[in-house]
């Protein structure tokens, strides 16, 4: 009944699963054809140029000091005495941070380097937002993340290839410094991404085949009163 009210009185639980999971595979191809999408450099330099006015209009210039960051972590939260316990004591967070000094030791053990580091963030990580591609957070904003975080990813003298523990409310999060990137060049590449995924998709849908069974086809009453 759910179902019919919101979908149409031709709804059935197995015609709205088969259409979930034609949506959900669409979906998975479409994201990773996307991932797949590389704008040259030179391209968004000649992308700012050529809308240079509009984009100083907004604030985004090439003077601007705001940038962004691309940041890998690994999420080790503190166990307390009770599964849903907010709070925990001395003890609880001297054995979080243990923890994630083991898995940083580990790593540096193993040849440091990114790609270990993003494996390990895989198999370790308890950031179910980033553990499934290596802990990584892509083109973060100043003040995006929580205070302690944001502070070790902005401090003025990190590096590519930094790395270190940092305690937030959350646990303790084992950092890797990927790098970071002006404004403007994150503005001007994104608006290139979305044009260029905007053509795949018109191409993608017109090179589908789309078949009609209207058979199928389920004629419900309309309330005209």
């Amino acid at each position: 009944e759910l179902l019919q009210n919101d979908m149409g009185p031709g709804a059935t639980m197995e015609s709205y699963k088969k259409y979930l999971q034609t949506y959900y595979l669409g979906y998975a191809f479409y994201a990773e054809e996307v991932s797949k999408i590389q704008i040259p450099k030179e391209d968004v330099e000649s992308y700012f140029e050529e809308n240079k006015d509009t984009l100083k209009e907004d604030g985004v210039t090439l003077e601007d000091t705001d940038y962004y960051v691309d940041v890998r972590h690994i999420l080790i939260k503190p166990v307390g005495d009770t599964e849903d316990a907010k709070t925990f004591t001395d003890a609880q967070w001297e054995a979080c941070r243990q923890q994630a000094q083991a898995i940083l030791d580990q790593w540096l053990k193993e040849g440091g380097g990114e790609d270990g580091f993003a494996a390990l963030a895989e198999e370790k990580s308890q950031d179910d937002g980033s553990k499934y591609v290596g802990g990584l957070y892509e083109n973060v904003p100043q003040g995006k993340m929580v205070a302690e975080f944001n502070d070790w990813i902005f401090d003025e003298a990190r590096q590519i290839g930094d790395y270190g523990l940092v305690k937030t409310t959350y646990g303790y999060h084992v950092m890797y410094f990927v790098g970071s990137t002006p404004e403007w060049y994150v503005v001007c590449e994104n608006a290139l991404l979305k044009k260029a995924s905007n053509e795949l998709l018109e191409t993608l849908l017109a090179e589908a085949k789309v078949e009609t069974d209207y058979a199928s086809i389920f004629l419900g009453e309309a309330n005209l009163g």
